[in-house]
């Protein structure tokens, strides 16, 4: 993904001074001593929350990065947070790792439908996200679950970022996705990997 390269830690992520692009981005906390988000009570709804989180996550709300990284849908707004991949007392170089994203976003119409109709039915429990982002998804919204490479088609992540043709290549690697109908919210889970990185079945993106 391109938006990543050297610049992202600043809007992305967690460690100061490492860099994946995203575009403007305010510096968000990352190395740090508040243990991890496991401890935290869990939402009976929500599939557990397991990644490792150092500091606390500022959640974000700007639309761009996530847009062009899902250039087939559209977004009407989104509350969403992003960290290096890590497991605690873990050194390794960041470049190497992969960064997670964890999203919970209100569509247009027209995305929702498109997800709706590749859905295969009830999500329960929803995916695992990120604690701080659960208030987001309403109680009552009924959410189906659609799968990982139909996902992967709808949001057409192999064309994201083909606006600069300068940036380094990533990709983007969807590992959850509900809909609900209703209400046009989508949650999601991903993977971001440098092209170099990516998983053996992932696709190379389009130059």
């Amino acid at each position: 993904m391109t938006g990543y390269g050297r610049r992202a830690a600043v809007g992305m992520g967690v460690l100061a001074g490492a860099a994946l692009a995203l575009g403007g981005c305010a510096l968000l906390p990352g190395f740090g001593r508040q243990g991890s988000t496991r401890t935290r009570a869990q939402d009976r709804r929500f599939a557990e929350f397991t990644e490792y989180v150092p500091e606390k996550l500022e959640i974000r709300t700007d639309l761009e990065p996530l847009q062009r990284r899902m250039p087939g849908i559209h977004l009407s707004s989104a509350h969403w947070v992003a960290q290096y991949q890590q497991r605690e007392r873990e050194m390794l170089p960041w470049p190497d790792r992969p960064i997670w994203t964890h999203v919970v976003a209100t569509l247009e119409p027209d995305s929702t439908h498109a997800l709706a109709e590749a859905s295969t039915g009830a999500a329960d429990p929803l995916p695992g996200i990120h604690p701080d982002l659960r208030q987001y998804v309403a109680e009552a919204d009924v959410f189906t679950a659609v799968p990982a490479e139909r996902a992967k088609e709808i949001l057409d992540v192999e064309h994201m970022i083909q606006d600069d043709p300068n940036a380094q290549r990533h990709y983007f690697d969807i590992k959850k996705a509900v809909i609900c109908a209703d209400s046009n919210t989508m949650i999601l889970i991903a993977l971001e990997y440098p092209t170099s990185g990516k998983p053996s079945s992932a696709p190379t993106p389009t130059p």
